[in-house]
């Protein structure tokens, strides 16, 4: 970690990538909804955006019956596959994606520091799935997965899991209580979700979180010996 820049380091690019694919996103859908255009394109709206870029778990549940009763690998999935990835990019609203911006922004650049750019991209897109997979066997889930929420927890995990190795080195920059917060963070927002969210969505989350933090076992050598060293330095202060 850079001694001289403690916390914060600079955005990379990939990580700009993603929050301004997050506004894109959430600028035309509240622009398809206005009056004047929708005027001219009565079809196309937030309620349409949803359609083509959430993840719809019974959709997909659907299309995967579907090939084990024809026995074809090759049937046309459509394009639940790829809402997988797409999800995080839309959001119920304004402020939800206002809010996932600043996150991805802030996680970004705390990661800037500890690992190279393309893990944190990694971090979103591969916690992305492993959220919607979770979800998928959700019981009974909401309709639709929407939002970066299991994206950047995994962000977040790979930081939770960074952050214990370098406390495993025995980095003098790195307190207990910096290790400790995003875990914090992220029982927040999963007792937030439990209380308020759609069904479902504390399972995409968590998903999401655990897989960042296994990530984390990937982005750096020894990573294995260093976060038992941090765990052990942890609970023995």
């Amino acid at each position: 970690m850079n001694e001289r820049n403690v916390v914060f380091g600079r955005v990379p690019f990939v990580v700009w990538a993603l929050a301004v694919i997050i506004g894109i996103v959430e600028v035309s859908s509240q622009a398809l909804s206005l009056p004047f255009i929708n005027t001219f394109a009565p079809y196309v709206g937030r309620v349409e955006t949803y359609a083509l870029l959430g993840f719809d778990p019974v959709g997909f549940r659907l299309q995967l019956q579907m090939m084990q009763i024809l026995q074809e690998t090759n049937v046309y999935m459509g394009g639940a596959p790829l809402t997988l990835v797409t999800y995080p990019f839309v959001h119920l609203g304004g402020m939800s994606s206002l809010f996932s911006i600043v996150f991805v922004l802030c996680l970004g650049s705390l990661l800037s520091q500890l690992v190279h750019q393309w893990a944190a991209l990694a971090a979103f897109v591969v916690s992305g799935i492993a959220g919607g997979l979770a979800y998928l066997l959700f019981p009974e889930p909401a309709i639709f997965l929407l939002g970066a929420a299991p994206a950047y927890l995994g962000m977040l995990g790979l930081l939770a899991g960074l952050l214990v190795m370098e406390y495993g080195k025995e980095n003098p920059l790195i307190t207990p209580a910096f290790v400790g917060f995003p875990p914090l963070l992220f029982g927040i927002k999963i007792v937030q979700d439990v209380i308020f969210g759609p069904p479902g969505y504390y399972a995409a989350n968590i998903a999401g979180f655990l897989c960042g933090l296994l990530l984390s076992l990937l982005a750096a050598r020894g990573s294995i010996y260093l976060a038992q060293a941090g765990l052990k330095r942890l609970f023995q202060d």
